[in-house]
């Protein structure tokens, strides 16, 4: 039975979903059509126009039952630096049970990222490409580094946990304040995609920690575009992935299973979650006994993570790092485009409810991205309101993959579905014009 607090609407028909979850539901939903559809969709979005630049985060329920709401987070900022202005945009996916990581990497990471690029262009105002590769690479790892270093401070060792009782343990964590705080940055998680543009947008950097993903769309001398992923795919699914954590770990089957590392995360890169970063010791002393920590229901899953942590780390927090200087000319007609995968989800024609079983075709999708937005960013009309879905380019990509323009039924069940939890993945996009 649903609990969701939306009314039951009166502007549509009333039907029945299981929203692909065979036997599960079924949930009532309200089929809809235009001018409706898009008006509940720009009532749903968190949207922003400034000139070039469109943004969207998307999730329809936003008040789950488990008060977890969307764990996506968008950063766009101008650094004037030097008398030049440098762009840079990120978007950061949480998750677990909890948004302390998530929350703490988009508050204080872009300001150690600025602040290290300052002292860079301080020291050598024309660095090369591969300095500023270094300097996201190391302050992304660093910034890792010190959630466990903060954590440290509490329990400095495996040695020092075992001198320790449970209630000691659960008195020193649970204190409702900064100790809380170190341990929940360790159990929670997110992904980043970052793309740094140097002055004149000639210049771009792309950081990839986990599976967002960043594109680039430049229109050829023919008028078609054309697309390229800037990003990478950590995940259990990815090959070259499972090669390394098979090479880091000789002899553990179990490493990658079921598309997932220790057949339990599906991601293979991220900031936080250190109960893959750390002894089990951590996760069977420290994580058990912090209270709203791990996840309710997940006692089978932490089970199988202690069996199969045996040496540590598995998940990296080094990133990879994609540079490319543009011409002149493809400058004047590109386009950048970053997302959380939930954007993946929603133009995947086979979608999985499990992460690991995901096949989307990533290139196709980006080409599709990058049409998308090239065709109609001639469309927009900057004096529209940024909400609107016929006036951010960012949402256009969000509605397209919901069903707009093409599948109404799809389209009105992602929109008006009256379900507990959430019925798709948090989805966050920055379209960035660099000459649309």
């Amino acid at each position: 039975m649903s609990h969701d607090p939306r009314p039951e609407r009166s502007d549509g028909l009333v039907k029945e979903t299981d929203m692909g979850m065979a036997g599960k539901g079924p949930w009532k939903y309200t089929l809809l059509s235009e001018p409706q559809l898009s008006a509940e969709a720009s009532r749903i979005a968190i949207a922003h126009t400034k000139g070039l630049l469109h943004s969207v985060t998307f999730q329809p329920q936003q008040t789950p039952s488990n008060s977890i709401g969307n764990q996506d987070r968008c950063v766009a900022e101008d650094w004037e630096i030097s008398g030049a202005i440098w762009k840079f945009r990120a978007i950061f996916d949480g998750h677990a049970n909890g948004n302390e990581t998530v929350d703490y990497a988009y508050q204080v990471l872009p300001s150690k990222l600025k602040d290290r690029l300052c002292a860079t262009l301080n020291n050598e105002p024309s660095p090369s490409p591969e300095s500023i590769s270094t300097l996201l690479s190391s302050t992304i790892t660093d910034f890792d580094n010190s959630i466990e270093t903060d954590l440290r401070t509490l329990f400095p060792s495996p040695e020092h946990l075992e001198g320790l009782t449970d209630e000691e343990i659960q008195k020193l964590v649970n204190d409702g304040g900064p100790n809380y705080t170190k341990v929940a940055r360790c159990m929670r998680g997110t992904t980043v995609v970052i793309a740094l543009l140097s002055p004149n947008s000639e210049d771009i950097w792309v950081a990839t920690l986990g599976d967002s993903q960043a594109v680039l769309g430049t229109k050829n001398t023919s008028g078609e575009w054309i697309s390229r992923i800037l990003s990478f795919n950590h995940n259990g699914n990815q090959a070259s992935e499972v090669e390394i954590l098979k090479e880091q770990h000789p002899g553990e089957d179990k490493v990658v299973t079921e598309g997932r590392v220790l057949g339990v995360i599906a991601v293979t890169r991220a900031i936080g979650d250190h109960l893959f970063k750390l002894p089990s010791i951590y996760t069977s002393r420290v994580f058990r006994n912090a209270y709203h920590g791990l996840r309710p229901g997940s006692e089978a899953m932490v089970e199988k993570l202690l069996e199969r942590n045996i040496t540590p780390p598995y998940l990296s927090n080094v990133p990879d790092i994609t540079h490319l200087t543009l011409k002149k000319d493809e400058i004047s007609k590109a386009c950048l485009i970053l997302c959380s995968d939930g954007l993946m989800d929603l133009y995947d024609e086979n979608p999985q409810e499990d992460d690991s079983l995901k096949t989307l075709d990533l290139d196709a999708a980006a080409k599709q991205w990058v049409q998308i937005v090239g065709e109609e960013s001639a469309l927009i009309v900057n004096e529209k309101v940024a909400g609107d879905v016929n006036a951010n380019l960012a949402l256009r990509l969000v509605y397209k993959g919901l069903g707009g323009g093409r599948d109404v039924e799809r389209l009105s069940r992602f929109l008006t579905v009256q379900m507990d939890e959430k019925w798709m993945d948090d989805t966050t996009v920055i379209v960035e014009g660099l000459g649309l």
